[in-house]
């Protein structure tokens, strides 16, 4: 039978134990910090390490348009009035309403005309008396001026009679005059559409007494529908008249090509925006003014060009450069470049086509480095 174990003995192997543990984590820490001083001061580790991954694109000049941010703005007519009245009249009929529909010279307003229609009788009226009245001092002209002719009476008794038919005269024109203008008065009376439109509000209704100047009725004409677009005041420079503009109309769905007809010449002094136009030559029938729209607007074609990822391209306040793969070396050559929509930009001189471009971001990239391109990894 084995002795049974003090305790004076099995403290000695618990210490026995935790020496050899130590031992070993002595030697595995040795070991390691001996591998990284390898790495660190030795030529060869050095020279092991691999050159980075990089992925590359193959340049392809292709056609790339230019455009340039996206605007946004409304639809507008240049055909949108208010007409107001122009006599105090009692309105006798009003036949439409917000959103009606109406034809050019359609009624708008028919307002009471008895009281021109009085007007322009009586001055009819005075115009007939006139005229005879005028008619007798004639005549009564031509007999003084015979017994003038014979001495029968004074000069003085013919001057009255020629200063008598001179103010008929004057009177007559005074008349034919305030009758034309009784007609105006009383075609004022009713109010006719001045284009095709459509109502966006009515002011007065049957039995409202109508006084001069005040609105009857609001229209908005859809002959000429354009779109006005807010522009940034620096894009402003950018911008001619004749440049191809790409609108949608969100509400429709619809999508057109129409070409910019005119800038605009002053700035909203408030946003410090300038702003163009463009019509629309084949609006759809939905289309209406005030409508929300965005544009861009072509700025240039260019015929060959070369897409890459604005990312590839570096560039400091001197130059812009990018990097081609040239026998596994990364190789620096200086571009001249445009940008693009959707975070490209088109080189358009320095590379030459089928040239490998480097496109991976990495900094560690340098003129003459080795590189790996990940594309030709077996």
């Amino acid at each position: 039978m084995n002795a049974p174990r003090t305790p004076s003995s099995r403290r000695g192997l618990r210490r026995t134990l935790g020496l050899v543990a130590l031992g070993g984590v002595i030697v595995v820490t040795a070991w390691s910090a001996t591998d990284r001083l390898a790495e660190r001061f030795s030529p060869d580790a050095a020279r092991a390490t691999p050159p980075p991954a990089v992925t590359t694109i193959p340049a392809q000049p292709t056609g790339v348009t230019l455009y340039s941010p996206a605007y946004r703005g409304s639809i507008a007519t240049h055909h949108e009035t208010t007409i107001s009245a122009r006599i105090t009249a009692r309105v006798l009929e009003s036949p439409l309403n917000a959103g009606d529909r109406v034809e050019a010279d359609g009624l708008l307003v028919r307002m009471d005309r008895d009281e021109t229609r009085l007007e322009v009788e009586q001055r009819q009226a005075t115009d007939q008396r006139l005229d005879g009245e005028r008619a007798t001092a004639q005549r009564n002209l031509d007999r003084q001026q015979g017994l003038f002719s014979r001495n029968l009476i004074p000069e003085s008794e013919l001057d009255d009679a020629r200063q008598r038919v001179a103010t008929l005269e004057a009177q007559v024109r005074e008349n034919q005059s305030a009758l034309e203008l009784a007609r105006t008065r009383r075609e004022y009376t009713t109010e006719r559409a001045p284009f095709t439109a459509q109502v966006r509000r009515t002011h007065v209704r049957p039995g409202d007494l109508a006084v001069s100047g005040q609105p009857l009725i609001d229209l908005v004409g859809f002959d000429d529908l354009h779109a006005i677009l807010r522009v940034p005041e620096r894009d402003t420079l950018l911008l001619e008249p004749g440049l191809d503009v790409e609108l949608t109309i969100p509400a429709l769905d619809h999508s057109v090509t129409t070409r910019l007809d005119r800038i605009h010449p002053t700035l909203d002094t408030g946003r410090r925006s300038g702003s163009f136009e463009t019509r629309l030559p084949e609006a759809p029938e939905a289309l209406r003014p005030g409508m929300a729209v965005q544009a861009r607007v072509v700025l240039e074609h260019l015929d060959a060009a070369i897409r890459v990822p604005a990312h590839a391209v570096w560039g400091d306040a001197d130059a812009q450069w990018v990097y081609r793969l040239e026998d596994g070396h990364a190789e620096r050559r200086e571009v001249v470049t445009r940008s693009l929509p959707n975070g490209e930009r088109a080189i358009l001189e320095g590379i030459n086509a089928g040239d490998r471009i480097i496109v991976t971001p990495d900094r560690r990239v340098r003129d003459g480095m080795p590189v790996h391109d990940v594309d030709d990894t077996p």
